[in-house]
């Protein structure tokens, strides 16, 4: 057993508890977190213009709040870029991941501490129940191509880039020995340099 199994060992066992006792009721699991959500964020634009004040249900905020796609989140996300706070969250984004833009422009998806915050937990939980069933899935190194974390700046200052280089640049440094390739590799602006270097 190593180091990151022994971590994940003791922080894991206590969030998977936690993870399973709600997994019991994930209907009350799931009402409690959305009235935690709209209570944070009801003051934002998004929750002006939908009346997260007012709901009081699911189904009161499947009628309140249709399903979105990007260009109906867009003009939100835009102000957002621009330095207007409080648009789509309370909490602001501290980085923009941005999509590859393969099929038009690139998008601009806000990450917040707190969103951070929930995906590292899902991670955690992930690897902790893979490690119990693999118990020699960190024998070896981890082999990960990531994108650069910043590419740019948005006209307000915050940073866009991929959040694969989010992710690995803020993971803690001993998860970071694991991996095959340093992140320096992956922030090389030179294609050839990155892929045979």
């Amino acid at each position: 057993m190593n180091f990151i199994q022994v971590v994940l060992g003791v922080t894991g066992y206590r969030q998977a508890g936690h993870f399973d006792k709600n997994c019991r009721d994930p209907r009350g699991t799931q009402e409690r977190l959305l009235r935690r959500i709209l209570e944070l964020n009801a003051g934002t634009e998004f929750g002006k213009d939908h009346n997260f004040r007012s709901i009081r249900t699911i189904e009161e905020y499947q009628r309140a709040v249709p399903k979105n796609s990007y260009k109906d989140l867009e003009p939100y996300i835009l102000r957002t870029t621009e330095g207007e706070i409080n648009q789509l969250t309370m909490d602001p984004p501290s980085l923009f991941a941005t999509t590859s833009g393969t099929t038009g422009t690139p998008k601009y998806i806000p990450i917040t501490k707190s969103s951070r915050r929930d995906k590292s937990l899902a991670m955690r939980l992930w690897l902790y129940h893979a490690a119990q069933d693999h118990p020699k899935m960190f024998d070896g190194q981890i082999l990960a191509v990531v994108s650069p974390e910043v590419e740019g700046y948005t006209q307000s200052g915050i940073p866009y880039g991929a959040e694969s280089g989010h992710a690995y640049r803020n993971m803690p440094s001993v998860t970071q020995t694991v991996y095959a390739i340093p992140y320096e590799v992956f922030a090389l602006e030179d294609y050839e340099s990155k892929y045979y270097t």
